[in-house]
């Protein structure tokens, strides 16, 4: 119980104004299941950090699927001229 103690006073620093809550559910022996619900997020530095670079690398993939693309139009267009065997 001091790990869960230790664990929610560690939530609290990162997020001063949340509401945690913590109980006792049925659960095996020497086993331990911890969720964390996340809502209504005011600001913290670590999931801006993940949006911010989640933004940025869907901005990348999209450049590099149209990358792609041209050069695919590119091998589809100089194959035009090549006889088909078929």
């Amino acid at each position: 119980m001091d790990m869960v103690k230790d664990l929610g006073d560690y939530l609290k620093e990162l997020a001063p104004e949340a509401v945690i809550r913590t109980g006792d559910y049925p659960r095996e022996r020497g086993a331990l299941d911890i969720t964390v619900v996340l809502s209504q997020l005011s600001d913290v530095e670590k999931v801006r950090k993940y949006y911010n670079t989640s933004a940025n690398f869907i901005q990348e993939v999209k450049r590099r699927q149209e990358e792609v693309e041209s050069k695919l139009r590119k091998i589809e267009e100089a194959s035009k001229a090549v006889p088909s065997l078929f």
